[in-house]
């Protein structure tokens, strides 16, 4: 049942960042862009609990390389340190996050899919 949940608030996190990316002209987007920081820390904790109960083959080899370069680092860790980083100090730094978000999105879905039919 975990799963599915995940791939919802990723799908959230992605259109999000989409819709933010169009809307990156518009003055006031700090409202979107804490959403989108919540469901990020959020989907981190997915991750987190779909890590500890699936078998650690999946996150090794190339498989292992799409999860932790592409989810984790491109996906989640990156978006979450600059986004708060330019919420702090007034940046607006909306493309490269919101790309990065949707870019680790495209691999969770790889990730999940390819992994599963090679297991």
């Amino acid at each position: 049942p975990l799963l599915p949940v995940l791939f919802l608030v990723s799908a959230s996190s992605a259109g999000l960042a989409a819709t933010l990316i169009v809307a990156r002209e518009v003055p006031d987007t700090k409202v979107y862009k804490k959403t989108d920081l919540a469901l990020i820390a959020l989907e981190i904790f997915l991750l987190l609990t779909f890590y500890i109960t699936v078998n650690s083959i999946y996150f090794s080899g190339n498989m292992g390389i799409v999860f932790w370069l592409g989810v984790v680092v491109i996906g989640l860790i990156i978006p979450l340190a600059l986004t708060i980083y330019a919420l702090l100090k007034h940046k607006n730094w909306t493309v490269p996050i919101c790309t990065a978000v949707i870019v680790g999105g495209f691999c969770l879905r790889y990730f999940i899919i390819y992994a599963g039919q090679l297991y």
